[in-house]
């Protein structure tokens, strides 16, 4: 039992781990009513499918490592992504399940740490594999809605509307690099939900219908907020274009949208505020796809072509039939 505090470990996600497979660091447990840590896995041991399986039906998410091995971690990680993106014997799904998972990981780590260069690192380099692994074998972009997630639903929505984003500003023709901060930016817009109350949490799954005047007041802060967040990221790689799309995720082209009623928006910043109102009703009021794309469409805020490509592309993933 390590003598360690809590200072001296990292978390880490389980699914970021593959079992069956030696790992290159020591893993640990919490004990949560002790607060120590437990050495689970030495360094250079596999980590067998039985112990992963238990962990995984005990609704056990989360791991630890020792900071002092978090380069390793990251070692593997990248070589996890170049894998997902060229590793031709890969399965589709699990492409999509290390994306998913360490996106995920890299926001949540952003959020405990705003001020984390090197958690925004992270988060860069998952926003790059987006865009390759997209480029590459767009078939995965279906899997990456299918795969399975039992994150809060803010992760999710965040991670649906980068790829969504992705693959529409594909088919627009956007380079590499403005896909990467469309993806970015779709990636951090809502990075200020963990430093709302419990209470007003649940503003980012309430149907706007419902919203007292006292929840828009709340809930209009938190495109600022989340600009606010990123301005304390010492980092070159947040510029002003990701700024524009955290700041502008709830404007719409027509001058209709919160906070401040700007119409004027940059296509990125318009293609994210689309893909945002789209998901918004899907994944987190429950909406089915097509409605929502009716609705969107009923509303008449966006331009319709990019709203077309939009449908185009859910039809692709079997979002919506025919």
């Amino acid at each position: 039992m390590s003598e360690q505090s809590a200072d001296d470990y990292v978390p880490v996600r389980l699914k970021t781990l593959r079992k069956g497979e030696p790992v290159i660091f020591s893993i640990y447990i919490l004990l949560k009513q002790r607060g120590k840590f437990i050495h689970y896995i030495r360094e250079g041991d596999e980590f067998e499918a039985e112990r992963y399986d238990r962990l995984k039906e005990m609704k056990i998410k989360q791991l630890f490592i020792s900071s002092a091995d978090e380069d390793k971690y990251q070692a593997y990680i990248d070589k996890k992504l170049d894998s997902a993106i060229n590793d031709d014997k890969m399965s589709t799904t699990e492409r999509a399940e290390i994306i998913t998972q360490v996106t995920s990981e890299a926001i949540e780590h952003l959020r405990v740490d705003p001020t984390s260069e090197k958690a925004f690192a992270e988060i860069d380099r998952a926003g790059k594999s987006m865009v390759e692994v997209i480029k590459k074998r767009p078939e995965v972009l279906k899997s990456l809605f299918n795969s399975e997630n039992d994150d809060d639903i803010t992760l999710t929505s965040a991670i649906n509307t980068c790829t969504l984003c992705i693959r529409i500003g594909r088919l627009l023709g956007f380079d590499d690099g403005l896909l990467e901060t469309m993806g970015t930016g779709a990636l951090l817009r809502d990075i200020a939900v963990q430093s709302f109350e419990e209470k007003d949490k649940a503003l980012f799954t309430k149907p706007y219908a419902d919203f007292t005047d006292a929840d828009w007041e709340v809930y209009k802060t938190h495109p600022e907020t989340s600009v606010g967040m990123l301005s304390k990221v010492e980092t070159e790689n947040i510029t002003s274009m990701v700024i524009s799309i955290v700041r502008n995720h709830e404007e719409k082209p027509n001058g209709k949208g919160f906070p401040t009623g700007t119409n004027q928006l940059t296509i990125q910043d318009s293609l994210v505020s689309l893909v945002s109102t789209y998901d918004r009703n899907v994944t987190c009021l429950g909406m089915a796809a097509r409605d929502s794309i009716i609705e969107i469409l009923r509303d008449g805020a966006y331009e319709k072509k990019h709203v077309n490509m939009l449908q185009q592309v859910l039809f692709s993933i079997g979002a919506i039939k025919n």
